[in-house]
């Protein structure tokens, strides 16, 4: 023979400072967590632009890392400062575009 009872749900009543630690530990967690993003988003803020075209290749002039250019019809982009000309020496420029047309 079974009896069924009626369970009457727990009820609990919210603590004040239980929820006051909860908030502090999961605000000091948070802060904890992003505070490494935000160290590295400001970092990289403050690169400024990433890449910028400067025109066709001038013979003397410095291209920073980042900078594009055109040489004979070829788009090319500076991996790292630079005065020498694109494709003279591989770990200075990277070929972008061999030869394109605007269409």
């Amino acid at each position: 023979m079974t009896t069924s009872k009626t369970l009457k749900p727990l009820m609990l009543r919210p603590d004040q400072d239980f929820n006051k630690d909860l908030a502090s530990v999961i605000v000091t967690a948070l802060k904890a967590a992003i505070a490494p993003l935000k160290k590295r988003l400001d970092a990289l803020e403050a690169r400024g632009p990433g890449v910028e075209y400067r025109g066709i290749f001038r013979e003397g002039e410095v291209y920073e890392r980042g900078s594009l250019c055109t040489r004979n019809g070829a788009l090319w982009l500076a991996i790292r400062t630079t005065a020498l000309a694109p494709g003279a020496v591989p770990d200075h420029w990277r070929l972008i575009v061999k030869e394109g047309r605007a269409t």
